[in-house]
């Protein structure tokens, strides 16, 4: 073919070194920055560019004998109006030569029309069969999808089996609702990252896989009102993007260090720190504000008797310490290398962010009625009482209230006493092992003891037939009498008891009241030292009150030392324990 078009070159630069060398040159220059990563093989696009750079591509025009002003419609000046993967392809297959390019730019073939199918490809149309079909093979290896986390909308891929993925180092670490979740590194170049992202750990993306179109088609659908274009909230995850191959669909978000779960174990808390509680209050705060987001609190939308309205008031379903994200950013907003020493002086460095919402469910501010509680799927230690009620109550947004109400009083037992009170059976106060939180929460005599945070009740003279449990009510106390309980502290704990933690769900305040609340507490704080950190504990009468759980001496409930030595002796030898 090559002899036909001789006359049209208008290129008369002597050729640096004979063809045949110049392009097995290229072709090894490629292969060698292929990339194996989980039994796929892809050509990383910044290795494609670096070895196909400005010069390369014009001593390929100079080669091949094409025009040089065909220049420009090679390299192009975006990744998608470029040839520079054709070209690349057209090496690894030895179709190089001036026909096989050529076909290409006479039909108007870019490389964001890869893949080509043979079959209905009129570029093929004088192609021999092995032409074809090595093309339409490799080049898959240079299809590494880049993907654009770009605000301006929230995008979704529909990618062909045979295209890699630019991934490195998937890890799977747990499921997330109904998808499983894995960190992931996306090779450099590969991707945009967001003007305002939540800081990414470098490269790091956590990528979660749904096996069920509905499940995933759910949780998107939810994730599409704080994604994209549509404003977010600092304290609510966003979706990057999405996309479906091989009968599987993915979502990725940015990677956050650690769960809430987590953070309790990893970080020691400083009762006395001023800047630590108003951290506390800021974070707490900040997850009603993007909570009362989702439910729509203060939103009006317009009546219209022709079309139906829009379902803008949301619930998010299942709140809990595992459902909480904790992203670890400098002052500059960037995120900080994972093999830093965990400071605990830097624990401020920390956001909280509302995240799954795999359970989350919208609805129209008219619509009548809630969620039947035999059709919700939850957590047992955080539901609240109307879930076990069989009646006519239905579920609604004060549902998000109460386990919320249950997060933040144990966010509250962290910060006062550490870890082991809300995590382990027993833990060191005053030199005495007393009960954790939990253990003050079982109830010990039912079949079936649970660590949830109410009962239900038979009595006839009170109007619900739920009650917050005594062990709970108990545990208000032991933390009001703490030496570094502040009066926010305190304000918080009544917040929480009077307002959240009210077993019957019209008595709930309202999410944005929740939100208004604190923001003054944290306002306050900021304000006054002294009303954020100086301790201000509550006296009680604690055997007129509780009995025998809480001797006034102690002031907790000290467990029998040969309790202790039968049931937590082996783990006398933990720091923490003493």
């Amino acid at each position: 073919h090559e002899g036909q078009h001789a006359a049209l070159a208008s290129s008369s630069r002597p050729k640096t070194i004979p063809k045949e060398e110049f392009f097995d040159n290229l072709f090894q220059k490629l292969k060698n920055r292929f990339v194996s990563e989980d039994n796929e093989r892809f050509l990383p696009w910044n290795d494609l560019r670096l070895v196909l750079d400005n010069n390369t591509v014009r001593e390929c025009i100079l080669q091949l004998d094409v025009e040089e002003e065909q220049y420009i419609q090679i390299y192009g000046d975006r990744c998608s109006s470029s040839r520079l993967r054709i070209l690349a392809t057209l090496i690894l297959t030895d179709c190089i030569d001036y026909y096989h390019l050529n076909s290409f730019l006479e039909e108007g073939i870019f490389d964001n029309s890869l893949p080509l199918k043979e079959e209905n490809a009129p570029v093929f149309t004088r192609w021999t069969d092995r032409e074809k079909n090595a093309f339409c093979k490799e080049q898959y290896i240079v299809l590494a999808p880049c993907f654009n986390f770009s605000r301006d909308k929230l995008r979704h891929y529909i990618f062909d089996p045979s295209i890699p993925m630019p991934f490195f180092n998937l890890r799977s670490v747990g499921r997330g609702g109904d998808g499983m979740v894995s960190s992931v590194t996306i090779q450099s170049g590969h991707h945009w990252v967001s003007e305002q992202g939540l800081g990414t750990e470098g490269k790091i993306f956590a990528l979660k896989e749904f096996t069920k179109y509905t499940t995933f088609a759910k949780e998107r659908e939810a994730l599409d009102h704080f994604s994209g274009a549509n404003p977010g909230h600092d304290h609510l995850s966003r979706l990057l993007l999405s996309f479906d191959r091989a009968s599987k669909w993915y979502m990725i978000f940015d990677w956050a260090n650690e769960d809430l779960e987590n953070f309790w174990k990893t970080f020691s808390s400083h009762p006395k720190s001023h800047i630590h509680l108003s951290w506390l209050i800021a974070q707490c705060h900040g997850m009603a504000e993007g909570l009362s987001k989702v439910h729509g609190d203060g939103e009006k939308q317009q009546i219209s008797t022709t079309t139906p309205p829009i379902p803008d008031r949301g619930r998010h379903g299942d709140i809990k310490p595992s459902n909480i994200l904790c992203f670890n950013q400098n002052r500059h907003g960037e995120m900080k290398p994972s093999n830093i020493p965990q400071d605990d002086s830097r624990l401020i460095d920390y956001q909280l962010v509302v995240a799954d919402f795999t359970l989350m469910h919208f609805h129209s501010p008219y619509s009548l009625g809630g969620t039947s509680p035999r059709n919700l799927a939850c957590s047992r230690s955080y539901r609240p009482p109307e879930k076990d009620i069989e009646s006519a109550i239905k579920i609604d947004q004060s549902y998000d209230v109460w386990t919320l109400g249950c997060v933040y009083l144990e966010f509250i037992s962290w910060y006062l006493l550490g870890y082991e009170a809300v995590r382990e059976d027993y833990f060191c106060y005053l030199g005495k092992y007393v009960k954790s939180f939990p253990k003050m929460r079982m109830d010990e005599k039912s079949d079936l003891p649970q660590d949830d945070f109410f009962i239900m009740t038979k009595n006839r003279f009170l109007s619900f037939p739920a009650v917050v449990k005594p062990g709970v009510v108990k545990w208000f106390q032991f933390l009001r009498q703490n030496k570094d309980c502040s009066q926010a502290i305190h304000d918080i704990l009544d917040l929480i008891e009077k307002h959240m933690l009210v077993p019957n769900p019209k008595g709930r305040w309202k999410m944005f009241e929740i939100s208004e609340r604190l923001e003054t507490i944290h306002k306050k704080c900021e304000r006054d030292e002294a009303y954020c950190s100086k301790g201000v504990p509550r006296r009680v009468n604690f055997i007129s009150r509780f009995g025998k759980d809480f001797p006034p001496q102690g002031r907790v409930a000290v467990v029998p030392e040969t309790f202790i030595h039968r049931s937590i002796g082996h783990k006398r030898d933990r720091k923490d324990i003493f």
